[in-house]
């Protein structure tokens, strides 16, 4: 069976695919560790934000909307369900009732454009429209603006930064929510980033080579691992762009 890496095993595995240090050393230095981790966490960050990517979308959030009160603060509305996790990215949004949790209908998430071009955005009724804007700290607007003859609620499935690989235990395994199959991705990935300059300046046909086999290996996963499973939702819709 894969193993699940912890933060170390990815740096180290890394730094020994650039040569920092063979199997017969002790061990890799702390200063090269430490840098490691820090490309670690933006390599990560980065495929975040790029697309859909299953294993970073976590449990369902949901929030309570208020009579009159178009703009929400995601940040609070969703703590503490994604207080240990970072950066948010909305993928679907639902409209239920607050009191008795029966579905209404899903939230259409609307582009900025799409958002500003809506006409009577100040309308009171039942929510069915949204926008989410890109701002560290996400802000969703609704529209119809809740009235006060139901009590309605959001629920939210969202994708998620994982948490801080840079301030993460070393031996944490579990808490980096990496599939094992994205393994050899992510050592590729860091080492091609590290032996770039971070820790050592490898021969430019080294750094594309290792580039092309990272990328190489992404694809393959986003051929199938990044797809919806049998056992998992169907439905995808991105909140979109300007």
């Amino acid at each position: 069976m894969a193993q699940i890496l912890s933060v170390a095993d990815f740096c180290k595995r890394a730094l020994r695919k650039i040569g920092s240090f063979s199997i017969n050393d002790a061990g890799a230095e702390p200063e090269e560790m430490e840098e490691a981790r820090f490309w670690l966490d933006m390599i990560v960050g980065h495929q975040a934000a790029r697309k859909r990517t299953w294993w970073l979308t976590p449990t369902t959030a949901t929030f309570a909307l208020e009579a009159g009160t178009q703009e929400y603060d995601l940040d609070a509305m969703l703590a503490p369900t994604a207080s240990a996790r970072g950066e948010q990215f909305v993928i679907q949004a639902f409209l239920d009732d607050a009191d008795t949790g029966e579905a209404i209908h899903e939230i259409s998430l609307r582009s900025r454009r799409e958002w500003e071009e809506l006409d009577q955005r100040q309308r009171t009724g039942a929510p069915d429209c949204a926008y989410v804007d890109r701002q560290q700290s996400p802000t969703m607007l609704v529209s119809p603006v809740p009235d006060a003859t139901r009590s309605y609620q959001v629920r939210l499935v969202f994708q998620s930064y994982s948490p801080n690989f840079a301030g993460m235990a070393w031996n944490n395994r579990t808490g980096t929510a990496m599939r094992s199959s994205w393994n050899l991705w992510l050592v590729t990935a860091l080492a091609a980033q590290i032996g770039n300059g971070p820790v050592r300046k490898l021969p430019a046909d080294e750094v594309r080579d290792m580039k092309g086999e990272a990328g190489s290996l992404l694809t393959d996963l986003e051929a199938y691992e990044d797809h919806e499973q049998a056992n998992e939702p169907h439905r995808v819709q991105f909140y979109g762009g300007i």
